[in-house]
C-alpha cells in the first residue's frame, strides 16, 4: 500500500480510491520533476497537497481541515505549499459563476456576477497597451471569486471570504489585489456608499412619501427631540422645521460674534500708527503687500515628480516592474536607463556580426532586447541563474527578442561558454562601465561573508546549485541586474539584485514582453512526454533483444 492510499484511508475516503490514487501519483512525479531541490518546509506535506489537487482536478470532495491535521505541517506551511505546487503545475479548479452562487446559496446573483466580471474585463483591457491586450488572461477563478464577493457585499449578503478564497484556489494577498482593482474600476456597479443618508435624501420609493404627507409633517417639539437623539451628523433639508432652527441658531451666533469682536477691532484701530491707518478720503486706498512664494528647487521638483509615479499602472507590466517602481528604481522617464548606458561599448564573446566592440544602443535599435547583467562567470549562483533563465529564451527568440548576457570581467568566460550555461549572446563590460552608470550595488567584504553564512536565500541557492561547477576567482562583491527593453529603448522590466542569489523568474520576463507564461508549463510537459517515449522505446528494445 503506497502513501496515497494510506492518506485516503486516514481521511475516510471510500469512493474512487484507485482513480484518485493514480492521479495523486502522477502529480507527485511532476512535483518531483519541477522541484528538484525540494519544497523546503513543505516537503513533509507534499503527498497531502498532491492528494487535494487530485481531488480538485477530478471534482471530488476533500476535507482540508482534516488533511492539514494528517499532513504533519501547520496550516500556514500547508497553504503556501499548496499555492506553490498549484501554480507550478497549472492546476485550476473548474468552477463557474452558477456553481459558485449555488454553492453559497446565492443563485439569484448569477447574472450580477457575470455582468460585473464582464464590465471589469472590458474596462481593464481598455487601459492596457495594444501589445498586451491579446495576452490578458481572465480565466483564473480568482477573478470570478472577487466578482462574487463584491456583488454579495453590494447586496448585503453575508458570505465567508475564506471559503471563497479556498474555492478559487487563491491566496489572501492575490485575492485582495484583484478585489481592490475590481472595486476601483467598477465602483459604479460594485461600490458601497459608506455614509448614512437621511430618509428625505433617498430617492427610492419617493412616491410613498409624497402620497402620505402627514407622515412628514413635524412640529417644532418633535424636530427638537429628533435633533437631540440623532445628532448633527445628518444635514437639514431646506423648508423643514429643523432647517429653520439651524438657520436661526447660525444667525444668533453671527450676532454674538459681531458684538464680541467689536471692542477688539476698536482697540486695534486706535493702536495702529496714524500714517498706516486706512484713509477715509475718496480716491485713496490702503497698500497691500504680496510676497511671492519661493520657487521650488530642482531637487524638490524631482522628488514631487518621482512620488507621482502611478504604481497601479506599472503593476500591469509585471511584478518586477511594480516592485522596482515601489523601491524608486523606475521613474516616469522610460528611456532613462537606455540613455545612461546606450553609448557604452562592450566586448563581444558570442554574438552576430564581425565587430568586436558593440554599443548597448545597438541591442534595442531594431528589435526588443533582454539584457542580463551578471556578476562573475565562475560563480555557481550566477551560472544557476543563467541556466534557469534559459527556459525563457526560446520563447523570447520566437518573438524576435535579442537575449544578451553581459559579464564584468574576462575571468572564467571560457569555462562559462564551454559549459553552455547561456544560450544567447554573450559580452564583457570591461571596467564595469554600465554597472557604475546604473549605480548597481556592491556589497562589502563583511556583508558578503554574512550573506553567505546567514542569508536564507543565498544558502538555498547554494544548495540548489551543488552540482554546478564553479570557482572563487574575480570580483565577487558586485551585484547585477536584469532589464527588458522595447524597440527604441523604452524600459519594460527592471530587476536589481539585493544579494548574490536573487534572480528574476522566467514568468516575470515573459510577462514583460507580453508572452503567456503558461508556455513554460507546456514545454515541461513536452519534455516529460519525450522522456517517457524514450524510456518506452528503450524498454521495447530490451524486450526484443531478450526474445531474440
Amino acid at each position: 500500500m503506497d502513501n496515497a492510499e494510506v492518506l485516503q484511508r486516514r481521511l475516510g475516503m471510500t469512493e474512487n480510491l484507485q482513480r484518485i490514487s493514480s492521479k495523486t501519483k502522477e502529480l507527485v512525479r511532476l512535483c518531483n520533476l519541477r522541484f528538484e531541490a525540494g519544497l523546503g518546509a513543505g516537503e513533509i506535506c507534499k503527498y497531502m497537497v498532491c492528494l487535494e489537487l487530485a481531488c480538485v482536478s477530478l471534482q471530488e470532495s476533500f476535507d482540508r481541515a482534516k488533511g492539514v491535521r494528517h499532513s504533519g505541517a501547520n496550516e500556514k506551511v500547508y497553504a503556501q505549499t499548496y499555492l506553490k505546487v498549484q501554480n507550478v503545475l497549472g492546476i485550476r479548479p473548474n468552477i463557474d459563476a452558477r456553481a459558485l452562487c449555488v454553492r453559497f446559496g446565492c443563485f439569484r446573483m448569477v447574472d450580477a456576477v457575470q455582468r460585473a466580471l464582464t464590465d471589469y474585463r472590458t474596462r481593464f483591457i481598455a487601459g492596457l497597451p495594444e501589445v498586451k491586450k491579446k495576452n490578458a488572461d481572465f480565466s483564473r477563478p480568482v477573478f470570478l471569486g472577487a466578482a462574487f464577493y463584491l456583488a454579495a457585499k453590494k447586496r448585503k449578503v453575508k458570505v465567508d471570504k475564506g471559503k471563497i478564497i479556498q474555492a478559487c484556489g487563491s491566496s489572501d494577498a492575490e485575492f485582495a489585489n484583484v478585489t481592490t482593482s475590481m472595486y476601483d474600476l467598477c465602483f459604479d456597479t460594485l461600490g458601497v456608499e459608506k455614509r448614512k443618508r437621511a430618509a428625505q435624501e433617498i430617492k427610492a420609493n419617493r412616491e410613498l412619501l409624497d402620497a402620505l404627507p402627514e407622515k412628514r409633517a413635524r412640529t417644532t417639539s418633535e424636530s427638537d427631540e429628533e435633533e437631540t437623539s440623532a445628532g448633527d451628523d445628518i444635514a437639514a433639508l431646506p423648508g423643514t422645521s429643523k432647517a429653520k432652527a439651524a438657520q436661526e441658531k447660525q444667525q444668533e451666533y453671527e450676532e454674538w460674534r459681531r458684538r464680541a469682536l467689536a471692542p477688539l477691532s476698536k482697540l486695534a484701530n486706535e493702536a495702529q500708527p496714524r500714517n498706516t491707518r486706512p484713509s477715509s478720503q475718496p480716491g485713496l486706498k490702503q497698500a497691500k503687500l504680496s510676497f511671492s512664494k519661493p520657487a521650488r528647487t530642482k531637487k524638490a521638483a524631482q522628488g514631487v515628480r518621482h512620488t507621482g509615479t502611478n504604481l497601479s499602472r506599472l503593476s500591469t507590466a509585471g511584478e518586477g516592474t511594480y516592485q522596482a517602481a515601489k523601491m524608486g528604481l523606475i521613474t516616469e522617464d522610460k528611456t532613462k536607463i537606455a540613455k545612461a548606458i546606450g553609448a557604452i561599448q562592450v566586448h563581444k564573446v558570442v554574438g552576430p556580426g564581425d565587430e568586436q566592440m558593440v554599443a548597448y544602443q545597438s541591442f534595442w535599435d531594431g528589435q526588443p532586447a533582454f539584457i542580463h547583467l551578471m556578476r562573475r562567470f565562475g560563480c555557481r549562483l550566477c551560472r544557476g541563474g543563467a541556466m534557469e533563465l534559459n527556459r525563457a529564451l526560446p520563447h523570447l527568440k520566437a518573438k524576435g527578442v535579442r537575449c544578451i548576457a553581459v559579464g564584468l570581467e574576462r575571468l572564467g568566460v571560457d569555462e562559462f561558454v564551454e559549459g553552455k550555461f547561456w544560450d544567447g549572446e554573450l559580452y564583457i563590460d570591461d571596467g564595469k562601465k554600465a554597472y557604475k552608470a546604473l549605480q548597481l550595488q556592491s556589497t562589502g567584504l563583511l556583508k558578503g561573508i554574512m550573506a553567505l553564512g546567514f542569508n536564507k536565500s543565498v544558502k538555498d541557492g547554494l544548495r540548489k546549485t551543488t552540482e554546478v561547477p564553479g570557482d572563487l576567482k574575480g570580483d565577487g562583491m558586485q551585484l547585477g541586474a536584469t532589464f527588458a527593453f522595447a524597440q527604441g529603448g523604452d524600459l519594460l522590466f527592471e530587476f536589481r539584485q539585493k544579494n548574490f542569489a536573487e534572480h528574476p523568474t522566467c514568468e516575470q520576463v515573459l510577462r514583460a514582453f507580453g508572452i503567456d507564461p503558461s508556455l513554460l508549463n507546456e514545454a515541461v510537459k513536452d519534455s516529460v512526454m519525450a522522456s517517457c517515449a524514450i524510456q518506452e522505446e528503450g524498454a521495447e528494445g530490451v524486450c526484443t533483444s531478450i526474445a531474440e
